[in-house]
């Protein structure tokens, strides 16, 4: 995707524009594991649970804190480290398994999320992975991009409390 049309420009200036709560699954293929947004974020997974969201909160304009919100309490959090390019915050998210005498694997990912006017959040991923067990070797690269809705979420002392509107 790399059409500019219903965009929120960002700038190194605008960038805590991204600030906020945000859904965990897509507005729509709300099925898909691929799609998820925990699973852009982070290597490791962890299970869904219906009052699930993901907040965003901007350090400065090279790193964003990125938390995984799960029954009123934080699950995982990581700061991704990233750069604006072309209206967007893009990073990358990779995992190097070294050679192992019968087996290595080698995955890499690049992540750019936006904001588009509507204020949701724009996520495509595109992501590379490469094996080799024994002598048989595997390759797999897909492209994914989801919206993700932005959600009101209000504390009330030191609670947090998921309010989908």
């Amino acid at each position: 995707m790399t059409s500019q049309e219903g965009f929120k420009i960002l700038s190194e200036n605008k960038l805590n524009q991204l600030k906020g709560s945000y859904s965990r699954l897509p507005i729509s293929g709300r099925d898909s594991d691929t799609s998820d947004l925990f699973w852009n974020f982070y290597l490791r997974g962890h299970d869904k649970g219906d009052n699930d969201f993901v907040t965003l909160d901007v350090i400065d304009q090279r790193r964003i804190k990125v938390s995984l919100i799960h029954n009123d309490s934080i699950v995982n959090s990581k700061i991704l480290k990233g750069r604006l390019k072309n209206n967007r915050f893009v990073f990358n998210r990779r995992t190097v398994i070294y050679p192992f005498l019968l087996a290595n694997v080698y995955k890499d990912s690049k992540v750019r999320i936006g904001l588009l006017n509507n204020n949701n959040l724009s996520v495509d991923c595109k992501m590379t992975s490469f094996s080799t067990w024994l002598i048989l070797p595997s390759y797999d690269s897909n492209k994914s991009s989801g919206q993700y809705e932005k959600l009101n979420i209000k504390k009330n002392k030191d609670i947090l409390k998921y309010d989908n509107q």
